[in-house]
């Protein structure tokens, strides 16, 4: 013979009245004591210069001085964009170059396949020479390509070929004719 408690097995009711009612106290509570907190660290924080607090009776305080009021406001402010960084971007923006990806898709049923999209780039033609122009791109970029095309800031496209390629330094060389 054992002992067994048949009490184990007894769940108490839940109260779901007062556990919304607990819910809701301490919600209201925690507000009310986090308010309490910011109230009273304003000044502190002002005083050490972490924030900028309107005082009552300084220049920063909004008046009937249409003056004083105004410099609340923002201002319009004029800004050249003239810079270094923004005029090499000018001489060099027509050498910035368009390279789409060329592959090939068999369709299974129609026994043929054709040439697709299967992805884009960009590249830079570093050099012209001999009627040829070359472009630097990633090599990701034209990567298991059947086709290369160069898409011009004039919005021609030419074909291209690849000069050499470096897989691990992810890098490849294009050519296209220079015309």
């Amino acid at each position: 013979m054992g002992f067994y408690d048949d009490f184990t097995h007894v769940e108490r009711k839940k109260q779901r009245g007062s556990n919304i009612g607990r819910m809701v106290v301490t919600s209201v509570t925690s507000a009310v004591i986090g308010g309490m907190v910011v109230l009273l660290t304003l000044p502190t924080l002002s005083n050490a210069g972490y924030i900028n607090m309107v005082k009552p009776g300084t220049e920063n305080a909004i008046s009937s001085n249409a003056s004083s009021a105004s410099s609340l406001f923002a201002k319009p402010v004029s800004v050249s964009v003239g810079s270094g960084t923004v005029d090499a971007v000018k001489q060099v923006e027509n050498a910035i170059v368009g390279v789409i990806n060329i592959g090939q898709r068999r369709n299974s049923w129609m026994q043929n396949s054709m040439d697709v999209e299967q992805g884009q780039g960009s590249g830079v033609i570093f050099q012209k020479k001999g009627g040829k122009a070359y472009i630097v791109t990633n090599y990701h970029v034209i990567d298991k390509a059947q086709k290369l095309e160069v898409a011009l800031p004039t919005g021609e496209k030419v074909s291209a070929k690849v000069v050499g390629a470096d897989g691990y330094a992810d890098l490849a060389v294009l050519e296209i004719d220079a015309s």
